[in-house]
Order: structure tokens, then C-alpha cells, then sequence
């Protein structure tokens, strides 16, 4: 096909997907690329599939340092025994891979036990890492982070349709949802540290008396109202107050406006401020407030200690997650 040919065939494409529905099917159970009831085809209704459960995703720490220090032929070896090792673990707890790229693999659980069946499978994941793979690898920091999220996710097959060898790389599912984007930001902190730049910032915080009256005289005037005739109220208050800002909530605290000083912080006017250099370390496993709470509701496996004293809650604002996050380094005991 030359490429004029092949543009317009795309482009037929594309206008198919756009102007075509999308149908989804509830389901309990994780479909598979050969599922019958998924089609993309073309001139044709597109079903899918609709999916309430939990996904982990779980990948290899410093992967590229390592593989800088094994060199390939080692580094396919780790490669190798990591996935087979995750998708056995997978499988164990009642699991279904449904991705690998590179080090990075995505398990889907049924619905029924999905949270017990998602953490338990976690553990298991992290005990090999930490306590088979890693003491066969002597003088490596080997580790993986793993992430867990819950919620609805839609799944379509997507790919293009061939009957030879090639089959099988040309297809795929694709899992469209917050569940499985979450779990993979969760994955990308897990068992790191991360960095970043805090502002304590002092400030003689508003007046709230004088906001209230200048938001009352603004609501007059759209009204075709007088002000109030009242006496000025000074803008801010004598105390002090502290605050510890991300370094987006100092940036954004920023506002200009038509005054001598040219600009004003939204939180009052600042006295100073200064840069704090903060650290948190992750654990191996992160989960989100929905996991643990379903995790609670099914009631916690009994190898697994009670959440409030032994999973860590973060209060650090994670990057696109805005839900609670918890976390724990745990393998299993054994007698």
C-alpha cells in the first residue's frame, strides 16, 4: 500500500471510531483479548466491556541503572524470571495478566474478593522480589513497587484484525479508567524516595470583616446598588500565621492587581519565606483509601494485621491523586 493509500485508509478508520457507538457490557469477570463479545470492527456497532474491580501494576525499581550494570544477556535472565515469578503470584491469588511492557505488568482481579485477592497477591509479589530474586543478585538494591486502585474501568479491544503470525502483537484490550491510571502513578512512587521543594511562608493573614465587606459592595454594585458607607476595615490582621506551601500552591498564591505593591498573595500579606527541601519514602506497596476500605469490607485475610496500626496513610499530596493513599513493606511470616 503506498502512502497515500494507507493515510486514507486511516483516515477512514479514524471517522469509523468517531462516528460509530460504543456499547458496554457489565461483567464480574476479566475479559480477555479472544473475548467474543468485544469487536472493533469496522461499519459496526463497537461493544466492550464494563468492569468494577481491582488492577495492580507492579514494575522493577532503577531498571535502567541495572540493566546498565548486568548488561543484556543478565538483565533478559532478571526479565524473565520477574514476569513469570508476577504472573504465577497473579494467577495464585485469582488474578489475570492483561499487560506486560518491558518490566511494568498489569494484573486484573474478578470482582468477587477483589481487594483481599489484589493486596494478598501484592504480598506475595513483594516477598519474591525481596526474599528470592533479590538474595540472588548480591551487591544489587533490587526491588519493584507496586500499586493498587479499584473502580470502574471500560474495555475495549483495539488493534487490527490479521489471521497470520502477526496476530496476536497487532491486538490488545485497552482498560479506560482512573482505576488503572492511579495504580500506575501509585507504581512509579512505590519503594522510591521522592524529592521536592516545600515554602514556609509567614503572613499577616485577611481581614475577614474586610473581605466580607468588599465582596458585599461588589454583589451592590452588579445590582445597581451604593456601597456601603461604612469605615474602612484594614485589609489584613495583625497576627501572624505560618504556612507550608507545595511549591504549585506558592507559585499559584500569587496574584497581581491594580495596587502600589503590584501583586498580593492569596492567602494574606506575606512577611517572608522559605524553601524547605522535604523527602518521603514510599514503601514497596501503595494502595488507594477505595482498596482499603473495600479490603475492610471483605474483611482483612487472616495473614494480614489490622490496616489502622500497620498501614502507613499518606498526607503528602501525590501528583493526579487525589484520593487517600496507604502503604506498607510487607512479606509474608512463615512458621
Amino acid at each position: 500500500m503506498d502512502t497515500k493509500s494507507l493515510l486514507a485508509d486511516v483516515n477512514a478508520d479514524i471517522a469509523d471510531i468517531f462516528s460509530t457507538k460504543f456499547e458496554y457490557a457489565k461483567t464480574q469477570y476479566v475479559p480477555a483479548a479472544d473475548d467474543q463479545d468485544l469487536s472493533h470492527d469496522r461499519a459496526a456497532v463497537k461493544r466492550g466491556k464494563e468492569l468494577e474491580t481491582c488492577v495492580l501494576y507492579v514494575d522493577i525499581r532503577d531498571s535502567v541503572k541495572l540493566s546498565q550494570t548486568l548488561g543484556p544477556v543478565n538483565m533478559g535472565k532478571v526479565y524473565t524470571a520477574f514476569a513469570k515469578s508476577v504472573i504465577k503470584a497473579g494467577r495464585d491469588h485469582g488474578g489475570h495478566t492483561r499487560n506486560i511492557i518491558g518490566d511494568r505488568v498489569m494484573i486484573v482481579f474478578p470482582a468477587k474478593d477483589c481487594f483481599a485477592n489484589a493486596v494478598n497477591c501484592a504480598v506475595t509479589i513483594n516477598h519474591i522480589v525481596s526474599l528470592v530474586m533479590a538474595p540472588k543478585m548480591t551487591g544489587l538494591n533490587f526491588r519493584c513497587g507496586i500499586g493498587i486502585d479499584y473502580g470502574l474501568m471500560k474495555v475495549i479491544k483495539v488493534g487490527v484484525p490479521r489471521k497470520d503470525k502477526e496476530r496476536e502483537p497487532n491486538r490488545s484490550l485497552v482498560w479506560a479508567g482512573e482505576p488503572a491510571n492511579i495504580a500506575s502513578r501509585l507504581t512509579d512512587l512505590a519503594n522510591k524516595t521522592d524529592t521536592r521543594t516545600l515554602y514556609r511562608v509567614k503572613r499577616n493573614p485577611f481581614n475577614p470583616a474586610a473581605v466580607q465587606r468588599y465582596n458585599d459592595n461588589k454583589r451592590r454594585a452588579a445590582l445597581g446598588m451604593p456601597a456601603q458607607n461604612i469605615p474602612a476595615l484594614p485589609t489584613y490582621l495583625k497576627t501572624v500565621e505560618t504556612a507550608v506551601l507545595t511549591e504549585e500552591e506558592f507559585a499559584n498564591s500569587f496574584a497581581t492587581y491594580d495596587h502600589a505593591d503590584g501583586y498580593f498573595t492569596t492567602g494574606g500579606h506575606m512577611l517572608s519565606f522559605e524553601r524547605i527541601p522535604d523527602t518521603v519514602q514510599y514503601p514497596a506497596i501503595l494502595m488507594t483509601g477505595r482498596v482499603m476500605n473495600g479490603l475492610i469490607a471483605e474483611g482483612l485475610s487472616q495473614n494480614l494485621l489490622p490496616p489502622e496500626i500497620d498501614w502507613y496513610s499518606f498526607t503528602e499530596d501525590i501528583r493526579d491523586v487525589e484520593v487517600k493513599v496507604f502503604g506498607r513493606n510487607v512479606v509474608w511470616a512463615f512458621d
